[in-house]
């Protein structure tokens, strides 16, 4: 795969600052993640914050590079629970804010959880509208 080479050049580059900006890094730290690598060893490898990859593989979920159960392990009933939520308020608006579905839910889940999850509907919806 074309990934797995712009990954082992980056790897191999002495000053990977350069050919990093060329990649996308959210699809390098996706990739690092497919490859069982943790959120933590990514962010101590690339030099990123926790909070940076996972921005980064919510970014790759909304995609479709990664899925909501390669990223976050949650109940299905859960999913769907939560899922309903996003619909909800997307119905009146076109972003929505974490905080709003996190207060909704009584901060049963945390801002990680719900990242992924709106990540996961958004995706949801572009391949719906992309199917009418």
């Amino acid at each position: 795969r074309f990934i797995d080479t712009i990954i082992e050049a980056i790897e191999e580059c002495p000053d990977d600052d350069s050919l990093q900006a060329k990649a996308s890094s959210y699809l390098y730290s996706a990739e690092l993640f497919s490859k069982h690598q943790s959120v933590e060893d990514i962010a101590s490898k690339r030099g990123l914050s926790i909070h940076t990859v996972h921005l980064h593989l919510a970014t790759a979920v909304e995609s479709g590079y990664l899925s909501i159960a390669q990223v976050l392990n949650i109940k299905p009933q859960d999913f769907t629970r939560i899922k309903s939520v996003f619909a909800e308020y997307f119905q009146s608006a076109d972003q929505v804010r974490l905080k709003t579905v996190f207060d909704a839910l009584d901060g049963e889940f945390d801002y990680t959880a719900l990242r992924y999850i709106r990540a996961a509907y958004l995706s949801e919806q572009t391949v719906n509208e992309t199917d009418t």
